[in-house]
Formats: structure tokens, C-alpha cells, sequence
């Protein structure tokens, strides 16, 4: 009985085999029934948007906006820096230390055009006069540098922890006005 089962067994796992072989076997010849029409649907696309010279304009035109991506970027990240020189020269001068930041993040709105916008949190401590004093520094620059928000937490005699987050807006000169 048990040479029954064993043949019995054999017969069905080859039989499962060969049903899914011709699955299989169905299957890519499905596919390769529908490519002729898959490739004649993408030509027609491709005429659609023009062929070749329409394939060459919409290349041209994602490498100008990209070459365009790349400045601003750069401008972008040229005015970071120099606002991080200069606000870092602003609380040395003052004895301000800064003991952590942000890195600058771009804000909503200003993504190209005329104008680039900023924005940074700065932790530190010092003198609360001399924090006032670098806080009407900063705000009195022409690239309109606004603080955000101001927390304060007394640390010790005479000095405060504080928490700064300042936003700058530097328009761009146009074609007529000299650059910096």
C-alpha cells in the first residue's frame, strides 16, 4: 500500500508541476502578445509629444530650469554664510557666546524670484544688555533681519540662557543695481 501512496503522490506533485508550467507558459505568451501593442502605443505617445525634436525642447528645458535650480541654490547658500559671518561677528563683538544653532532653513515663499529668506535658531548666554544690543544690531541691517521669537532664562548674575530665532529676507539687486 505504501508503494501506492508513494506512486500516487509522484503523479500529483508532477502534475502540479506541469499546471504550472503552462501557467507560465501562458503568461509569457500574453506578454509578448501585448508588446507589439505596448510598443505601438509608445511611439504614438512619443509622436505626440513631438518625436525627436519635442524629446530635444523638453531636454533643453529641463536643463535650463535645472541649471537654474543650481544658481539659486548657491545663491542661496552664499547669502547663508554671510549672514553666519555676520551674525556670528555681532554676539563676539558683544561677548555673546552661542552655544548651539540651527542650520538655516530656507523659508516658504522666498524659493526664487527676487528675493531669498532665512531662517535660524540660536542658543547662547550673556550679558541680557549686550543680548538687546546685538537683537537692535541685527534688526538695524538693511537685508531686513527680523527675530522671530525671544526666550530668556536667567542663568546666573548678570547673565541670561537665550533662545533666538531670527529671519532674514536679502533681496536680490536687479540687473541696474550693484551686487555686494
Amino acid at each position: 500500500m505504501k508503494t501506492a501512496w508513494t506512486r500516487t503522490s509522484i503523479l500529483l506533485a508532477g502534475a502540479l508541476i506541469a499546471l504550472v508550467a503552462a501557467i507560465w507558459i501562458l503568461r509569457a505568451m500574453a506578454v509578448q502578445a501585448a508588446t507589439p501593442r505596448m510598443l505601438q502605443t509608445a511611439q504614438q505617445t512619443f509622436e505626440k509629444q513631438g518625436g525627436a525634436q519635442g524629446l530635444a525642447d523638453r531636454r533643453q528645458m529641463l536643463t535650463e530650469i535645472h541649471a537654474s535650480l543650481e544658481r539659486q541654490h548657491a545663491a542661496m547658500s552664499s547669502d547663508a554664510e554671510f549672514f553666519n559671518r555676520r551674525l556670528g561677528q555681532v554676539f563676539d563683538e558683544l561677548g555673546l557666546v552661542l552655544t548651539t544653532s540651527s542650520g538655516w532653513r530656507a523659508l516658504p515663499g522666498f524659493a526664487g524670484g527676487r528675493a531669498a529668506g532665512f531662517e535660524r535658531t540660536l542658543h547662547g548666554s550673556g550679558a541680557f544688555g549686550d543680548l538687546l544690543d546685538a537683537i537692535g544690531t541685527i534688526e538695524s541691517w538693511p537685508d531686513r533681519v527680523r527675530v522671530k521669537s525671544l526666550q530668556v532664562v536667567p542663568e546666573g548674575p548678570g547673565t541670561v540662557y537665550f533662545s533666538l530665532e531670527v529671519a532674514v529676507v536679502r533681496l536680490a539687486p536687479s540687473a541696474g543695481e550693484g551686487g555686494n
